[in-house]
């Protein structure tokens, strides 16, 4: 199975709830990491999983924390995913 574009039932369940905290320096963390399209995860994936996940230059396999990780430049608008 392929990736299948969503958040997960969880997390859209969690931010309903008001569980996650968002503020910068204070707020939760938040993991990043990415996957090749043949990568199976989709709505009720909960965990980071390697299986899939990409690999190559200037990408080190494993989720990354994004106020750790991310530099000067942030993502708006004119940025694609």
């Amino acid at each position: 199975m392929a990736i299948i574009q969503t958040l997960t039932t969880s997390f859209k369940v969690e931010l309903a709830q008001g569980l996650h905290n968002f503020t910068a320096g204070t707020g939760d963390v938040f993991k990043l990491a990415l996957y090749t399209a043949n990568a199976d995860l989709g709505a009720s994936t909960t965990a980071y999983t390697t299986a899939g996940e990409s690999s190559g230059t200037n990408y080190s396999p494993g989720y990354r924390d994004w106020e750790t990780d991310r530099k000067s430049t942030r993502l708006n608008s004119s940025h694609r995913l």
